[in-house]
This record gives structure tokens, sequence and C-alpha cells, in this order.
């Protein structure tokens, strides 16, 4: 699969990251070297699950309860990704990162981070 596939496959993913204004992390849950992250709306039928698989690191920093302004999941790894690549001796060309953020006034605030080897959504 190419970039631009890959990059595809990723869209419902980033649609729903987005904009997750209205929701907040409910849990995050390791599972057999998966991470579930749960986000809770006030309106359930917007409550969704994000899998992140075959995860290589992770980074909270406080996400669950706390507000949130947007998420994405990319590809190229950022200098993050990519020292969790070497560090776990994978091709980092087969790895995608995932962050949810918090913007404060003007800061950006990383809420949580995640390299794995793919993303998507859960029930």
């Amino acid at each position: 699969m190419d970039y631009c596939d890959e990059m595809q496959a990723l869209r419902p993913v980033n649609l729903k990251l987005g904009n997750i204004r209205r929701h907040v992390v409910a849990d995050i849950r390791t599972k057999n070297g998966d991470l579930i992250v749960r986000f809770e709306s006030a309106d359930p039928r917007e409550s969704f699950g994000l899998m992140l698989e075959g995860v290589v690191d992770h980074e909270d920093r406080g996400a669950v309860g706390m507000p949130l302004t947007a998420g994405v999941v990319w590809k190229p790894l950022s200098e993050f990704g990519s020292s969790a690549a070497k560090a776990a001796a994978l091709d980092p060309d087969e790895l995608i990162e995932c962050r949810l953020d918090y913007e404060n006034n003007e800061t950006l605030v990383c809420r949580f981070r995640a390299v794995a080897a793919n993303a998507r959504l859960a029930e």
C-alpha cells in the first residue's frame, strides 16, 4: 500500500478526531499490545472508540477526563515516533502516529500521543 492509500485508510479516524471538543476520554485500556481509547460525549450517539493496534510506545499526559480540541493520525512520524520505532527496531515507514491535543487560548497542549502499526474506529 502506498502513502496515499495508507492516508486514505486513516481518513475515517481523522474525520472523527478532527473535532472532539464535545468529547472527553473516558478511559485508555491496553489489550494484547493494543490501546483502546474510549471517547464519551454528552450525546451517547456521538461516543466512539479508537483502536491503536500494535502499539510501539505511548505517552499519556492526563488525557482521561480532560477537555480536548482535536486529534490526528498521520505519517511520517515525528521525532517522538521515529525514536520509538528506532528503540523497537522497527521500520518507521510501517508505523503511524496519533496525537490528541487541547488548545488553551494560544497554547497547544499535547494530552496523549502514541506510535502504532494501525489505527481504526472501534465500537
